[in-house]
């Protein structure tokens, strides 16, 4: 079981993408968590998110209240995240399946 993490900030043109990128991979959606983490976007990333954690059992986002940079980011969606297998996807890369 694997915890993807994706930190964003004003992503919103990629966030979809990034999503069916974790979709298609072959390990089975019931084997991967993705972990949102929206670093106060001022477009409209974070509605976006909540609709995705709403129709996506395995999706869960996590919103800073303030800017607090990437790397703390990563550190809060490791420290949110359920597995002990952690990969981190940015919004805007490209994964190939597997």
């Amino acid at each position: 079981m694997v915890s993807v993490i994706t930190t964003i900030y004003n992503g919103e043109d990629f966030i979809v993408r990034c999503l069916q990128q974790v979709l298609n991979q072959s390990l089975g959606i019931q084997n991967i968590e993705h972990v949102f983490i929206d670093d106060c976007s001022t477009d409209h990333t974070s509605k976006i998110l909540r609709e995705i954690e709403n129709n996506y059992n395995h999706v869960k986002v996590v919103l800073s209240p303030k800017k607090i940079g990437r790397g703390i980011a990563l550190a809060l969606g490791v420290q949110s995240s359920k597995f002990d297998i952690i990969s981190i996807l940015d919004v805007d890369d490209l994964w190939h399946i597997d």
